[in-house]
């Protein structure tokens, strides 16, 4: 299978063979769709996504500041992901939650959004 694509635990791939894993590296979702197609042992084992420390430091500021306004952040980020909202959204309600008493917390807020 020179060359081929073998499963992490498939033993197939010699040099040259490409895994699974760095195939489908960054897209979680498809290694384990993947892995429903595997036997029992060579399942590829995918690595839960780790928030940067940076961001558990926000976290942990908002929840010091004040944990009602914690509970509802992070029921607008689980919305978010869980809805696949779009970041204009996110931001009108992250700021209407920030604005009156944290407007700072909204500022760092924006540091962690991707370029538009």
């Amino acid at each position: 299978m020179a060359g081929g694509v073998a499963a992490e635990g498939g033993g197939g791939g010699g040099e040259g063979s490409t895994s699974m894993k760095e195939l489908f590296k960054g897209h979680n979702n498809l290694i384990e769709g993947f892995n429903f197609f595997l036997p029992k042992g060579y399942e590829i084992t995918v690595e839960k996504h780790q928030p940067p420390p940076e961001t558990l430091e926000f976290i942990r500021l908002v929840k010091e500041r004040d944990e009602s306004v914690y509970r509802r952040f992070m029921d607008v980020i689980f919305r978010y992901q869980r809805e696949h909202m779009d970041l204009i959204k996110l931001c009108r309600e992250v700021g209407a939650l920030f604005s009156e008493d944290y407007p700072d917390l909204f500022v760092k807020f924006i540091r962690f959004l991707p370029p538009t």
